[in-house]
Order: structure tokens, then sequence, then C-alpha cells
């Protein structure tokens, strides 16, 4: 978990993905996340969260009319130590439509990066292998790296 030690201090924004994985723990990457998440919690990394990804996990919640699942990410985006969930601001809007255009990134994973960018986030966890050769602007850390 050598990787894991280079986050400390610094805000990482975290994929859609990162987030699945770590609330329906799913097991591959089981002890990656969690990892993760205590570092997280804990203070030593700041986890920056686009409003998008929230919008993003609660759509099949939302589609189901599962209530306990849309009271379960509430909780998570409220409450969760550590957590940032960072708005769509106009400048994150306008560097989301300029990385778009010129990666081809679908919006929401542009305005991610569009908010690392924002933030001054040196990197992004994803385990979007598309991501590796768009994301020129900052690195992008898999968690196959943290296992």
């Amino acid at each position: 978990m050598a990787d894991l030690e280079r986050l400390a201090g610094k805000r990482v924004p975290l994929d859609t993905h990162v987030i699945i994985y770590y609330l329906s723990g799913v097991e591959v990457f089981r002890g990656a996340v969690q990892a993760l998440f205590r570092e997280v919690a804990s203070g030593s990394v700041q986890g920056v969260v686009s409003v998008v990804t929230e919008a993003e996990l609660r759509v099949g919640p939302e589609v189901e009319r599962d209530e306990a699942a849309l009271r379960i990410l509430d909780t998570f985006f409220a409450e969760f130590p550590g957590l940032l969930v960072a708005p769509v601001n106009r400048e994150v809007a306008r560097l989301g439509a300029r990385i778009r255009g010129e990666t081809k990134l679908p919006l929401p994973d542009s305005l991610l990066v569009a908010t690392a960018q924002a933030f001054h986030c040196p990197m992004i966890i994803s385990n979007d292998r598309a991501w590796k050769a768009k994301t020129g602007m900052c690195e992008l850390l898999s968690l196959d790296d943290l296992i």
C-alpha cells in the first residue's frame, strides 16, 4: 500500500466507482477502499467528491424508489468525516466543458477532472482505465495501485 502513503496530506478526488466499491463492499477492492476511507476518516487524506458523483449514485435508487439506499447515500455524503462534496460552480463547469471538448471524456468524468483542477488536486483515484490516456492534467491512481 505504498501508493496510499503518497496520498497523505493531499486532497484527492474519488471517482464514482470508488464510492460504489466502498458502499457495496466489492470483494476484489474491499481492502483497498477500506484502507483509503480509513485514511479519509482519520484526516490523513481529504477525499473530494463532485456533487455530480452524488447525483450519479442516486439515479439507481431513485428509479427503484429505494428509500433505504437513498438514506444511506444522504448519510454518507453529509456525515462521512474528511469527505468534501464539491459543487459544480461556473469555473468547474467551464473547465469541464473544455476538458470534454479536448478529451471526449463523458461530461460527468470531465467535471470530476475539472473539480480536481479547481481544487488543486495532484491526482484522481479511479478504476476507469480509459482515463489513463485522457487525464494528462493530473495523475490517475487506480485502486489496483492500492491493493
